[in-house]
């Protein structure tokens, strides 16, 4: 069962998004702010992708994944936010955000972008692994 971290300062969002990603067999862990997700990020490393609000009072997405890129936390993320701006998703995806959606989000979509988001790191781990036996 693939755990996923669920970022959110919304409690409502938080419960919606972790019962959607529940129901499609996924393991749902919450944090209420950046900081905390950090924490979890750093404890286990076993968390397969991050459903993450960009805007939140402690620390907001866009410096959780400056983060996650310093400590070589790579774990991919999707981010979702009440801002649909295009700067604001270009922004995002230079931070290392693997896909972008606006809040609510329809259930197939989440589930639909996080199924990808694990294919892709799985093909990235590959990747790593090829490239590490040649040289």
């Amino acid at each position: 069962m693939t755990k996923i971290l669920i970022v959110d300062d919304d409690p409502v969002q938080l419960r919606l998004t972790g019962a959607i990603a529940e129901k499609d067999g996924f393991k749902t862990l919450i944090a209420t702010g950046g900081k905390e997700a950090l924490e979890y990020l750093q404890e286990d490393r076993s968390i397969g992708a991050v459903v993450l609000d960009l805007v939140m009072p402690d620390l907001d997405g866009m410096a959780v994944m400056e983060e996650m890129a310093r400590l070589d936390i790579k774990c991919p993320t999707i981010v979702q936010t009440a801002s649909s701006s295009l700067e604001t998703i270009i922004s995002a995806m230079r931070h290392g955000a693997v896909d972008f959606f606006v809040k609510p989000v329809a259930p197939e979509r989440l589930i639909i972008s996080l199924r990808n988001a694990l294919k892709l790191d799985q093909l990235e781990s590959c990747v790593r692994i090829d490239r590490k036996s040649v040289v």
